[in-house]
């Protein structure tokens, strides 16, 4: 195992998926200072969510954004503060009708921290004891598909534009019948770089029969292993129809966000059957399908600044209404929540 330790880093150095997210977001920082220049203001980005706090760029709650989808778009799930009593969770968990395996996230979060599967009500007592935050306990949706969307519209215009679908694939693996987990998580770089976090979750001498898949990690977040695959070719009038009625169903004044949704199979999810909308991020959503193993760095900021230029126009738009931009004052509060929620989900060691 320690003898990887090299190729790991030589992978997320060469390979652009895996730098960190603050050194990618360099070019991208310039982007934002430009719009803001458009818009005599750099806090335009919260005009074009106004309904979550600061537009989805950082520090949004879940749990409001949940209650502005119909109950039958979205998981059933229960917020839990932690200075509830192992008693009044389990009350909760029960009174919601909720059934293991469970999810359990933090209200507030990104990046797939905090998210955790549940089996047992032990391992959610001990999760309770370790929150120091408040989380979302929800229903593990069972289909086998993912994706996230993202799309807009613009205030002058009920038009919906689809600009990015990836697609999701969990980190697995596929037996060959002779070797043991371990020596095929390692054998294949994105699971050799998740096998630290993940080997205690496993048995690593145990041999996978061959042509058996198996899932290491059912968190599907790019972080945690998921290869994010370019899905643009779904784009077409029913699968834009589709998500129209997604975004029009949203009770609240939204013009931009990112769909991640869990669903069984793409014509059931055309036809708007067997699917759940498990996230919705507002204006600090990415195009993730440029994350596709491969895909051109320059093309990817090519994207990228398109996405930041229809944040700017959108936020020209919104002033014209008269729709204000979020004080100085409001984001500092926001930051200062943001970051000591971070330390709380980590641990109190913010990355």
């Amino acid at each position: 195992m320690r003898g990887y330790w090299l190729s790991n880093i030589w992978t997320k150095c060469t390979t652009w998926e895996y730098w960190p997210a603050w050194f990618f977001n360099i070019p991208v920082f310039f982007m934002y200072i430009i719009q803001g220049i458009r818009n005599s203001n750099f806090l335009f980005f919260s005009r074009v969510n106004p309904d979550i706090i600061t537009g989805g760029f950082f520090s949004e709650e879940k749990w409001p954004i949940y209650q502005m989808f119909p109950d039958k778009y979205i998981p059933l799930g229960t917020l839990i503060d932690p200075n509830m009593s192992t008693d009044e969770v389990q009350d909760s968990v029960q009174s919601h009708g909720l059934i293991f395996p469970l999810l359990v996230k933090p209200n507030i979060g990104e990046r797939g921290m905090g998210i955790e599967k549940i089996y047992d009500i032990s391992t959610l007592m001990a999760y309770h004891a370790y929150a120091g935050f408040t989380y979302i306990i929800q229903e593990y949706v069972p289909f086998s598909q993912e994706m996230s969307v993202l799309a807009y519209r613009r205030p002058e215009d009920s038009a919906i534009e689809v600009t990015s679908v990836c697609l999701k694939e969990k980190l697995s693996i596929h037996g060959d019948g002779h070797s043991s987990l371990e020596a095929l998580a390692l054998d294949n770089y994105r699971s050799r770089i998740q096998w630290a976090r993940l080997a205690h979750h496993f048995d690593p001498k145990h041999i996978l029969p061959r042509g058996e898949k198996m899932i290491l990690e059912p968190i599907g977040n790019h972080c945690r292993g998921t290869t994010f695959l370019n899905g643009n070719h779904l784009i077409d009038p029913r699968f834009i129809k589709l998500i129209s009625r997604l975004f029009n169903s949203i009770r609240g004044e939204i013009h931009y966000g990112r769909f991640d949704i869990i669903y069984n199979n793409i014509d059931d999810l055309i036809a708007c059957k067997n699917f759940k909308i498990v996230e919705f991020n507002g204006v600090g959503s990415e195009p993730a399908h440029i994350y596709q193993p491969g895909f051109p760095l320059m093309k990817a900021y090519k994207c990228m600044w398109e996405h930041v230029k229809i944040l700017g126009d959108i936020g020209l738009s919104q002033k014209s209404r008269g729709v204000p931009a979020m004080t100085w004052n409001s984001f500092v509060r926001a930051l200062k929540l943001y970051r000591s929620n971070l330390r709380l989900v980590n641990g109190g060691n913010e990355e």
